[in-house]
Parts: C-alpha cells; structure tokens; sequence
C-alpha cells in the first residue's frame, strides 16, 4: 500500500534548518531597549553634519573657527599690553595702545561670540578690516611691530569669522 509521494513544503517555504548538533539555534535579537546616549556622537544624526552645514544644521557647541578667533583676539590684546609695558614713556604707551585699539574693541566683542548675534560678527568683521588699515598705515611709517601684529591678528580674525561654520553659528535661532 502505498500513500503517494513524500509530502513537500510549497514552492516560496522551506523547512526550519536545524544547527548541527552542540550549537544552538540563532535567536533573533530583540530591539535595543534603551535610547541612544546623548553623548553619543554617533547615535542618531548625520554623522557629516559637522563638516558642511546645510539646512538642518544647528551646532550645540561654539565652532572651532569662533572659539580660535576669539582666543587670537584675546592673546593679541595680551601681546599689546605687554608691548605698551615696553614701550618706556607713557605717551609711546599710549601710543602703542592706539595702534590696537581695534583689536581691544573687537576683544571687547569676543566676550559676545556666545550669544550668537550676527551683528557680533558684523561688527568685529568690519573692525577687522579698519584694523587692517590702521596696521598697513604703521607698516608705511616703519613701524613694524605696529604693523605686522595687528595685521596678522586682525586677517586671522576676519577669515575666521567669514568661514561657513561660523555664519551658522551666529545666524542660528536664539533661546530666550
């Protein structure tokens, strides 16, 4: 008596695949069960958001370009001070103190980067470049350190500021 063929699954379905003896069956693994940590660099951005900004890019930390122009600002406000120190009278002093007084203004503005106002770094751009005036003048007359120092800070500043990552930070929204 015969009971036909050996019954097979259908075309699309094939039989569980059992492991070789010792080793156990894979276990499909569970979602993750706790969010992403918010430290977590990685965990749920894009991790090129970074680099180049786009509509959806809004830095929670002040950018490298913003946070270098500042520290500039500051150092060179410290090279002034050391550098009237030196001058010997009190009008060389104050003349020396002229020659940066731009960067003392745009220092000034430096402690207004983490507010985030654009008109912040209109104003230290645009002190940037009349420093950059001031400093070719001094170079005119001989006077280099007048010149060169001022100008190198004032250049380094304003590249800095005109760089993409720091228009997004300063053209982002404000929190009240």
């Amino acid at each position: 008596m015969s009971f036909g063929p050996p019954q097979q699954p259908p075309y699309a379905q094939q039989p569980p695949q059992q492991p070789p003896y010792g080793q156990q069956p894979p276990y499909p693994h569970p979602p993750y069960p706790y969010p992403p940590h918010a430290n977590d660099p990685y965990a749920g951005h894009d991790p090129y958001a970074g680099y180049a900004p786009h509509a959806g890019y809004d830095p929670a930390v002040m950018p490298d370009s913003v946070r270098t122009a500042r520290i500039v600002l500051w150092v060179t406000v410290g090279v002034s001070v050391l550098h009237a120190a030196a001058a010997g009278s009190a009008y060389a002093a104050g003349y020396v103190t002229g020659g940066y007084l731009m960067l003392w203004v745009m220092a000034l503005l430096a402690s207004f980067y983490a507010s985030r106002r654009s008109g912040v770094r209109g104003a230290s751009t645009v002190l940037a470049v009349i420093q950059m005036v001031f400093a070719v003048a001094a170079l005119s007359r001989m006077q280099v350190l007048l010149g060169v120092i001022p100008f190198g800070a004032a250049l380094t500043v304003f590249i800095l500021l005109r760089r993409d990552d720091a228009r997004a930070w300063f053209a982002r929204p404000r929190t009240p």
